[in-house]
């Protein structure tokens, strides 16, 4: 009985606090308009944060497109690796590094080009055919005829997995004279 005798107080106590505090009218939505306000303002700061980081990101692309303008191949190339740590969704770590495979390839660094889109496929595997032509032709340009050919292929299949258009009828015909020119080179 003394377990239940117990028990029974301590219910008690929680009755008469939950009374009490009820009775103050003021209290629960003050508390509800505080907790709403705390999560305002973690919500913004969070937001504010990610604007800070993608403020930067914009401003290194538009220094590498003012590179790009002026020819300065290198430049765009550093303005963009400047902003790698910027990149934090999966959506800007793809078009970063769509645009540092561009840059070093303008720049004439073919294997840096091929290493930064072999990254943008790793963070999205279905890019992978999209950009095999690409990955061929920079693979052709530094004589990987092999690796090139492999690409090619790729595209190719990828090319004719899609609705038939005039545009596409050519670009097939394109991708079989590139890989009958390397198999007949080989």
């Amino acid at each position: 009985m003394d377990d239940n005798a117990a028990h029974i107080g301590t219910d008690d106590k929680a009755t008469a606090w939950w009374r009490w505090f009820a009775r103050r009218a003021v209290l629960l939505p003050l508390v509800a308009i505080l907790l709403v306000g705390l999560c305002a303002w973690v919500f913004l700061q969070i937001k504010h944060n990610s604007d800070k980081k993608s403020d930067s990101l914009n401003a290194a692309i538009k220094a590498s497109d003012a590179a790009f303008q002026t020819g300065d191949y290198n430049k765009q190339l550093d303005s963009l690796k400047s902003a790698t740590d910027d990149a934090k969704t999966k959506a800007q770590k793809v078009d970063l590094y769509s645009n540092l495979a561009a840059a070093a390839a303008n720049a004439g660094k073919m294997d840096e080009a091929v290493s930064y889109l072999e990254k943008k496929h790793e963070i999205d595997p279905s890019t992978t055919k999209e950009d095999a032509y690409l990955i061929g032709s920079y693979y052709e340009s530094i004589s990987q005829n092999d690796k090139a050919l492999q690409q090619y292929k790729l595209a190719l299949q990828y090319k004719q997995s899609l609705p038939k258009s005039n545009r596409n009828d050519a670009d097939i015909q394109s991708i079989k004279a590139r890989i009958e020119s390397l198999q007949g080179g080989q």
